[in-house]
């Protein structure tokens, strides 16, 4: 099963082919490549080559705002038995068939995240009829019919996931898919399970992005990122089982209370915990917080304490800061 997604790059166009052909993701750069005739390691000519497709199309279509390339993010299934290796071919014959072998592309396909993914990036200007292309409300549609069938032929599942792994949904799932009501319930269901499988809050980051979900703090706010369609949903959307606060009650698997302090208040911080002057008591009163269970956004801390853990209160003695 491949998801497709289309973008615009209007700007940087260099360093969006030097994004997406990291060697970092692309195993040494040997699973990426380009039509251009370019060494894949050279992103400024081959991002001039694209201008210079540009340029000679009707009306000189390189000129400031104008999209410069479209950026396509093919995505496997991580449960789909394909290897890095077959994902770059079949995208090597989804984009020469999107675009009839008359546009230059680069392609590259990354490994470093739990599913396999192509990039590519396509030049929108057609070498044979010298117009540039133009997406119009049906060309996502398309493409995706493309990718669909290709993966069939290759053995790989072909469900839509935005309606939920089923082939044919009734009216009332597809006005649920349309509201991403669908996609809300597996983000809340891989939430939960990285939940299960963390203590902390950073183990807990890992094992959500392992799951390909990023999770971003903002003050006590947290932002959840599906990294396959690049879709946000923030705690709120989700409901308040999910932010911050029922977030850390599931790690602590009990009921936690918030507190919050500035770093002005901080007395202390070792690898394990911090010490926190409490307010009123003109430091005369100290609380020692673990490390594990703060989460800090630039100078402001949050604390959260499990109930029934009993916290304990100190004065600054001999040797003490």
């Amino acid at each position: 099963m491949a998801v497709v997604k289309i973008r615009k790059v209007k700007a940087t166009l260099a360093k969006s082919i030097a994004y997406v052909t990291d060697p970092a993701k692309t195993d040494g750069q040997r699973l990426a490549s380009t039509t251009t005739g370019h060494d894949i390691a050279d992103c400024d000519a081959i991002a001039a080559a694209f201008l210079n497709d540009l340029e000679s199309t009707k009306g000189g279509s390189a000129r400031k705002g104008a999209v410069l390339a479209l950026h396509v993010i093919q995505s496997f299934d991580p449960d789909d038995p394909i290897t890095s290796e077959q994902a770059h071919s079949l995208g090597e014959r989804f984009v020469q068939e999107i675009t009839a072998g008359r546009h230059d592309y680069v392609i590259a396909t990354h490994t470093d995240r739990a599913h396999v993914h192509n990039h590519i990036l396509i030049c929108p200007a057609d070498l044979t009829t010298g117009r540039a292309m133009r997406l119009t409300r049906g060309t996502l549609g398309r493409w995706r019919q493309v990718s669909d069938r290709l993966c069939e032929e290759n053995g790989l599942k072909v469900i839509d996931p935005a309606l939920g792994g089923r082939v044919s949904p009734d009216l009332a799932q597809l006005y649920a898919s349309a509201r991403g009501e669908n996609a809300k319930d597996r983000l809340r269901a891989l939430i939960d399970q990285a939940c299960m499988a963390s203590r902390d809050f950073d183990a807990f980051r890992r094992e959500l992005e392992r799951r390909g979900v990023r999770v971003t703090v903002r003050g006590r706010r947290l932002t959840y990122t599906v990294l396959v369609s690049g879709m946000r949903f923030s705690d709120r959307r989700l409901g308040v089982a999910y932010n911050m606060l029922a977030v850390m009650g599931k790690l602590e698997r009990r009921v936690v209370h918030e507190i919050g302090f500035h770093d002005s208040l901080v007395a202390r911080r070792t690898r394990t915990a911090v010490t926190v002057r409490v307010p009123g008591t003109r430091g005369r009163l100290r609380l020692t917080i673990p490390v594990e269970r703060t989460i800090r956004d630039g100078q402001v801390w949050r604390a959260y304490l499990a109930d029934g853990t009993r916290q304990v209160l100190t004065e600054p003695g001999v040797g003490m800061p």
